[in-house]
C-alpha cells in the first residue's frame, strides 16, 4: 500500500492506493466541505468516498429530482445508484446500520455502492484500532494536524506495541516454562533438574 499527499484548494488529503486497483481512491472523515473536493477528485478521474453527516440533513436527490431520505433499519444496507449530492455531484450513495453502532453510516462515491462501503469499513477497522492503541498508550486527546506529526505518532505507538509485545510474549514463555518444568518434575524427576 502507498500513500501520497496531494491538495484540492487549501485543503490537504491523502491518497491511498492498493496494487490491485488501478485508480486512487480517497476516503475523508465528513462531508464538511466535500462538494468542492468531490468536484474537483471527479474532474481529475480520482475515486473518492465521502462519509454523510446525517445531523446536517444533506441534500441527496434522485435521478427524477426528488429528495432521497437518509433511512435505514438496523441490521440492514440501502445502496442507490445516480444520485446527485448538493444539487451538483452526481455520484452513488450507499448505507449501513451495523450491529453495536447507535446510528447508521451512509457514504457517498463515484465508486459502486458496494465498493464505496467496503472502503469506508476498512477505514473504520484502522481508526477503531487507532483508537484502542492511543487509549492503551493514554494519547486519547493527541490530534495530529500535520502529517509529519502523524508520522511520528504512528512510530511511537508501533515501537510501544512491539515493546509491550515482547514483554509479553517473555513473561509468557517463562509462565509456561515454570508450568512444563513442574509437569516434567511430575513424570520424569531426573530430567526435570537437568
Amino acid at each position: 500500500m502507498s500513500t501520497g499527499g496531494y491538495s484540492v484548494g487549501s485543503k490537504s488529503f491523502w491518497v491511498i492506493s492498493r496494487w490491485s486497483w488501478t485508480v486512487n481512491s480517497v476516503t475523508w472523515g465528513s462531508a464538511e466541505g466535500a462538494r468542492p473536493k468531490a468536484a474537483a477528485l471527479e474532474a481529475s478521474g480520482v475515486k473518492y468516498v465521502i462519509r454523510l453527516n446525517v445531523a446536517r440533513r444533506p441534500t441527496i436527490t434522485d435521478e427524477d429530482g426528488q429528495r432521497v431520505e437518509l433511512v435505514v433499519e438496523p441490521g440492514k444496507k440501502v445502496l442507490r445508484r445516480n444520485v446527485t449530492y448538493l444539487g451538483r455531484v452526481k455520484g452513488n450513495l450507499a448505507g449501513y446500520w451495523a450491529e453495536g453502532l447507535d446510528e447508521p453510516v451512509w457514504v457517498f462515491s463515484n465508486l459502486e455502492p458496494e465498493k464505496a462501503l467496503e472502503i469506508y469499513r476498512g477505514r473504520m477497522k484502522i481508526e477503531q484500532s487507532f483508537r484502542d492503541v492511543k487509549g492503551l498508550l493514554g494519547l486519547e486527546k493527541a490530534m495530529p494536524k500535520k502529517l509529519e506529526n502523524l508520522e511520528k505518532l504512528i512510530a511511537f505507538m508501533l515501537l510501544a506495541y512491539a515493546v509491550g509485545l515482547l514483554v509479553g510474549e517473555t513473561i509468557r514463555d517463562e509462565l509456561y516454562r515454570e508450568k512444563a518444568r513442574g509437569l516434567l518434575g511430575a513424570l520424569h524427576p531426573a530430567q526435570a533438574s537437568a
